[in-house]
């Protein structure tokens, strides 16, 4: 990754899958790369498990697969918060008695 100043926002070119993506962007560039190394890792291991796939393809099971972690953790999210808010009520009924 390179970042390059131009403009408003810092420029920063990505590398994914072999192919660099110019971004024009606030975000910080560590967050970027950790970005783009996760979609990279992710779209390397489609490639190996399904070698006769085009680049296309291979870009849409990665993103299937990191859309799929995604609501798993977003799910595990909304069960824990949903967890965490029942013991603070029954908590806090326990105080008022």
């Amino acid at each position: 990754m390179e970042a390059m100043e131009s403009g408003d926002k810092p420029r920063v070119i990505l590398t994914i899958f072999g192919e660099e993506y110019p971004v024009r962007t606030t975000v910080p560039a560590e967050h970027l790369e950790k970005l783009a190394r996760t979609v990279d890792r992710v779209m390397r291991e489609t490639a190996h498990a399904h070698p006769r796939l085009g680049t296309q393809r291979v870009a849409v099971l990665a993103a299937m697969n990191i859309a799929d972690e995604l609501v798993r953790l977003q799910e595990q999210y909304d069960r824990l918060t949903a967890l965490l808010e029942e013991e603070w009520t029954r908590r806090q009924a326990g105080v008022r008695d």
